[in-house]
């Protein structure tokens, strides 16, 4: 197996288990804190998590394209492209909805910021999921 396919695995992975501790606890949790201490919690929330998943999202999406030209696997092409596709979807995500709505709710809390925050996680919740059941699709079949 190479160092490649492992980086990938271990960081789709560990933002798949990630994901859905944000999902159904963390961003849940928001919806409690206090109006006052909103600007100080968030600003620690955004500094703290950005240390932990920017590291795994950038070794999952350097891995995701690596994979995809690596001459270990021509056969697996479409599965390493859809690979690519989701960690993609996941990037846009983020970039164009999540952080967007974050730098809104950096100044004072919104209940309704919130909510959207917590649905439209879904679509990198299911998308990290999908990659991970495809990741275990793919080591399955492969000619290692």
């Amino acid at each position: 197996m190479s160092y490649v396919l492992l980086i990938n695995l271990f960081s789709t992975f560990a933002m798949t288990g990630i994901i859905w501790l944000i999902q159904v606890t963390h961003y849940p949790s928001f919806r409690y804190v206090d109006a006052k201490d909103w600007p100080q919690f968030h600003t620690f929330h955004t500094g703290s998590i950005t240390l932990v998943v920017a590291p795994l999202m950038m070794a999952q999406l350097l891995s995701a394209i690596s994979l995809l030209f690596s001459p270990l696997f021509l056969t697996n092409k479409y599965i390493l492209l859809a690979n690519l596709v989701l960690v993609s979807i996941v990037f846009i995500t983020t970039a164009l909805i999540s952080v967007p709505i974050h730098n809104k709710m950096a100044a004072f809390f919104d209940s309704s910021l919130i909510e959207s925050l917590i649905l439209t996680n879904w679509i990198r919740t299911i998308s990290w999921t999908l990659n991970s059941v495809l990741l275990i699709y793919f080591i399955s079949r492969a000619k290692m």
